[in-house]
C-alpha cells in the first residue's frame, strides 16, 4: 500500500473516530475480543499518522518505504505496556507471510523474541527514530555487515537486536505515570511531610514556563562565579525593567530574591521548614560583601561557606527566568518553554 494512500487513511480514522463515528467506534471496540478489546492496535492507528506524515516528510522522493516494516518497528518500540506491546503486532506477515500466531498465554518474553527474530530477519531497512524533536533515518544491517554509529541517537537503534525486558518495561510506565501525575498538579498546592524515618513523600506543583535561560555556569573559582553573575544573570534579569517588581507577593525587590536565589532558596515559602534554604539578612549583607565585592576584608569562613554554597547552587547550571518573573538555577540542559 503506497504511504500517502496509509496517511490519508489513518487521517481519516482519526477524525472520525472522535467525531461523527465515535458511536461507530464504541460499538466496534463492544465487539472486539475481551482480551485486547483491540485497544493497542487503534490507538496505534489513531496516533500513529502524525509518525507517518513526519515519515513522508523526510524521505526522498525515489525512495519507497515499507509501511508494514516501519509498523513494526515502530509498534515493538513506541509500546511501554505489557500486553500493548505485543497484542499490536500479533497476526502482522513477517517476511514469509506467516503471522505470528495470536497465543494470549504466550510468555510476554517469549512474544518480544519472536517478533524480534522476525525484524532480524531483514537483510537490510531504514530505521527512522524521532529523538530530541527530529526525525532521522539510519540504514541498518542486523547481519554484521553495517550499523549505526551515532552518538545522538538511543542505545537500542545501535544495537536493534535489545528488547526491553519486564522490568525496563515497568520502569518506563512509571515514569509516564509520574510525569502525568505532575501534569495534573498544576493547581495543587506543594506539600512535603516524612512518613517515618525511612521515606519521605513530595508533591509536585507546576510553577510555570520558562520564558528565558542563560548558558551554564561553567567556572568554579570566585572570579568565574562573579563574572557568571555579573554578566549572564544580571543581563536576564533586567533589574533596571523590574526595580519596582515584587517577588511574588511578599513584598519584596526582585534583586533580594535573585540573592537569596543563589545560595539555595529557589522560592520564597511562607511556612519555614528545615529543608528549605532560608537566608537571613545578614547572609544576604555577607553575599555582597564576601562574594560580589572580594576586596573588602571578611572573615575567611564566612566567606567559605557562602563560596561553597554558591557554587553547589550555580556550578554546571544555567539560570533562568519564567513567563511570570519566577527565578531560579536548573539543570544545564534546560530550554525555553521547558515547564518548571
Amino acid at each position: 500500500m503506497p504511504l500517502d494512500v496509509m496517511i490519508e487513511a489513518a487521517v481519516c480514522f482519526y477524525s472520525h473516530s472522535s467525531t461523527c463515528c465515535k458511536p461507530h467506534m464504541r460499538a466496534i471496540l463492544r465487539r472486539i475480543p475481551r482480551v485486547t478489546r483491540g485497544k493497542s492496535t487503534l490507538e496505534t492507528f489513531e496516533h500513529f499518522y502524525r509518525d507517518l506524515e513526519a515519515l513522508r516528510k523526510a524521505r526522498t522522493k525515489d525512495n519507497k518505504v515499507d509501511f508494514l516494516h516501519l509498523f513494526q518497528l515502530f509498534s515493538n518500540r513506541e509500546a511501554s505496556d505489557k500486553p500493548d506491546k505485543i497484542f499490536a503486532l500479533l497476526g502482522l506477515p513477517c517476511d514469509d507471510e506467516k503471522p505470528i500466531e495470536a497465543k494470549y498465554g504466550y510468555d510476554i518474553q517469549y512474544l518480544n523474541r519472536k517478533v524480534s527474530q522476525n525484524l532480524l530477519t531483514r537483510k537490510r531497512a531504514h530505521f527512522a527514530v524521532w529523538y530530541r524533536d527530529t526525525f532521522s533515518r539510519h540504514e541498518l544491517s542486523y547481519r554484521g555487515r553495517a550499523s549505526t554509529n551515532i552518538s545522538s541517537t538511543p542505545s537500542w537503534v545501535k544495537d536493534f537486536r535489545y528488547t526491553p525486558d519486564r522490568s525496563s518495561q515497568l520502569m518506563e510506565a512509571n515514569r509516564n505515570e509520574i510525569r502525568r501525575l505532575y501534569v495534573a498538579a498544576v493547581e495543587r498546592q506543594s506539600s512535603v511531610g516524612v512518613v517515618n524515618t525511612a521515606v519521605l513523600f513530595m508533591a509536585a506543583i507546576h510553577v510555570d514556563i520558562i520564558a528565558s535561560s542563560t548558558h551554564e555556569c561553567t567556572s568554579l573559582n570566585e572570579e568565574g562565579i562573579k563574572k557568571y553573575v555579573s554578566l549572564e544573570c544580571a543581563m536576564l534579569i533586567q533589574y533596571g525593567d523590574r526595580k519596582d517588581c515584587t517577588y511574588k507577593g511578599d513584598g519584596e525587590d526582585v534583586r533580594n530574591a535573585f540573592r537569596r536565589t543563589i545560595i539555595g532558596n529557589r522560592l520564597a515559602s511562607q511556612f519555614p521548614h528545615p529543608s528549605i534554604v532560608q537566608p537571613s539578612t545578614e547572609d544576604l549583607g555577607q553575599l555582597n560583601m564576601s562574594v560580589f565585592f572580594p576586596k573588602t576584608e571578611t572573615d575567611p569562613n564566612i566567606r567559605d561557606r557562602l563560596l561553597s554554597e554558591v557554587k553547589t547552587h550555580i556550578y554546571k547550571k544555567k539560570f533562568f527566568q519564567t513567563n511570570m518573573g519566577y527565578i531560579g538555577f536548573g539543570p544545564p540542559d534546560m530550554c525555553n518553554g521547558d515547564e518548571v
